[in-house]
């Protein structure tokens, strides 16, 4: 029956086995980019290998993340994506799906044996992403964000196969053959174009024997994760993380717990659930026998009485899930008729949250030259230089999380370099939003050829001599880009958002103080205390 069905798909391939662009994965970045493509009247193909929901690492969003999918819903006019762009909208249009509320990211520094001391500026560093809630980011919930995503695509015309694998390619003419793999069948697809969103070291990546390297400037760290309920708020475990008021609740953020040779994540959803992860260099995960899961977890929180108090009673809901190597970065990102997202040319660390931003970028990028570039040679040049920037930026990136590694111990530095990354990313996402995207065109202004080598130097200096301050460096870099008072020097490690520092800094952004009001007013943010 197959053998008949791929004679007649070959003599007329309008039929249904015929595909402008087949993506291999389904996660956010795959469902994202088959609705563009969709509804620039392709049609696409999504193949996943499991089914949804399904657990997903990768779960908190940022402020430049959000923009992008708000980008991607008014260029496309999908307007169920911009319900998910910010807590207040997602609590009214979708309450349905969970989430978590994200108000900025917190940083704890640990030494083992002792109590966080809530009252100590000195080992915390909190950063403020949003004014209030109704604006706030969101932690996505990805069994159920993904699995949504992927009916919207379906909704929208996109096909979906799930339990479905890759057996086999071959190139024929300007397109592809795939064969694919079903519950035990088997059928033939032809598609122009592949894009693999399988994640790092996925399809594409095995069947080309495409190589992957550890990022050279990474430290080697392994992670264990997972969900849980039941996990304590700081601010129940001691009150003190009350007092005074900080900027904005400490768990309602991407709380960074910092630890010898690594750190905990802890993130917050509406429906209960948690999650829960470590990510630490070999040596320290070794002593304390990570990859044994269970055993090695509580080894960690015997160690950290702060971390024991939170999460020492917490119920664990999924599996572990450990990766024994969790920074790389492949060496090719296309060829002919396919091209793999960032999220599958690699990975540097959670830490952060840089992965949402970077998989959206790309995902704009590549719906670009698939639907706006001719095939051939201009399809060809305009992937050679998607390959230059998305290496780039994850180089970029690897530049500076590798840096905050070599400085876990000395926060002074760590929080310096950390300003490098709210500096460019507030920047990115103001500019945009005034309409000048050519300001901000890679992420953290990678490419941009002052800031990108300028700072990409400081973080090699801090890695290599981590005793040295970067604070005067830091300071005279941003300057011209901080639109955010993290050059405060009274700030003591915390920075609210406030107007006064964006108005103040209207010219930064090419902008005057009324256009700033302006789209502060079109973003719904009512600022006690709005000035100048």
């Amino acid at each position: 029956m197959f053998a008949l069905q791929f004679a007649l798909f070959m003599i007329a391939p309008q039929l249904s086995l015929w595909f402008d662009t087949t993506i291999i994965g389904s996660g956010f970045g795959a469902s994202i980019l088959a609705m563009i493509l969709r509804r620039a009247g392709q049609k696409v193909l999504l193949v996943e290998k499991y089914r949804h929901p399904k657990f997903a690492i990768g779960e908190s969003s940022t402020p430049l993340a959000n923009l992008l999918l708000e980008e991607i819903a008014y260029d496309s006019n999908l307007p169920n994506l911009r319900n998910l762009t910010e807590w207040g909208r997602w609590q009214t249009h979708c309450p349905q799906l969970p989430c978590g509320l994200k108000r900025g990211f917190s940083f704890y520094q640990h030494e083992a044996g002792f109590p966080l001391k809530p009252s100590d500026r000195a080992t915390q560093l909190l950063v403020a992403a949003s004014p209030n809630d109704h604006v706030a980011d969101t932690h996505w919930y990805r069994p159920a964000f993904d699995e949504f995503l992927v009916k919207e695509a379906q909704s929208h015309g996109v096909d979906y196969q799930p339990d479905t694998t890759l057996k086999s390619l071959t190139r024929a003419g300007e397109s592809w053959d795939l064969m694919l793999q079903s519950l035990g069948s088997s059928h033939g697809v032809r598609t122009k174009f592949i894009v693999d969103a399988s994640g790092p070291r996925g399809c594409l990546t095995r069947h080309f024997h495409i190589p992957h390297s550890q990022p050279a400037d990474m430290p080697k760290t392994q992670t264990l994760f997972a969900h849980f309920t039941g996990v304590r708020r700081l601010e129940d475990c001691d009150h003190g993380f009350a007092n005074p008021t900080p900027p904005y609740p400490v768990d309602d953020s991407a709380v960074h717990h910092l630890i010898d040779g690594g750190w905990v994540w802890v993130l917050r959803f509406n429906n209960e659930v948690t999650s829960v992860g470590v990510v630490l260099e070999d040596d320290a995960a070794n002593q304390i026998g990570l990859r044994e899961l269970e055993s090695g977890w509580q080894t960690l929180l015997k160690l950290y009485p702060s971390l024991q108090a939170s999460l020492g009673t917490a119920q664990r809901t999924t599996n572990w899930h450990y990766i024994a190597q969790v920074a790389s970065r492949a060496e090719t990102v296309f060829g002919e008729g396919w091209a793999l997202l960032p999220s599958a040319v690699g990975f540097i660390d959670p830490m952060l949250s840089t992965g949402f931003a970077l998989t959206l970028l790309g995902v704009r990028r590549l719906a670009t030259i698939l639907t706006q570039t001719a095939c051939g040679l201009p399809q060809q040049d305009a992937l050679q230089d998607y390959k230059t920037i998305t290496l780039l930026e994850l180089d970029h990136t690897a530049e500076l999380i590798a840096a905050l590694y070599a400085n876990l111990k000395n926060l002074e530095n760590f929080r310096d370099l950390t300003l490098l990354y709210f500096a460019a990313a507030s920047y990115a996402e103001t500019v945009r939003r005034l309409g000048h995207p050519e300001k901000a065109q890679s992420f953290l202004l990678a490419s941009d050829p002052r800031f990108g080598p300028a700072a990409r130097g400081i973080c090699q200096a801090a890695k290599l001599n981590p005793h040295r301050s970067v604070q005067a460096q830091v300071h005279r870099l941003i300057e011209a880009i901080d639109i955010a008072g993290l050059t405060n020097r009274g700030a003591n490690n915390w920075y609210p958002v406030r107007a006064d520092d964006l108005l103040n800094s209207a010219t930064k952004v090419g902008a005057s103080r009324p256009e700033i009001r302006a789209m502060l007013k079109l973003l719904n943010v009512d600022f006690d205390g709005l000035s100048g």
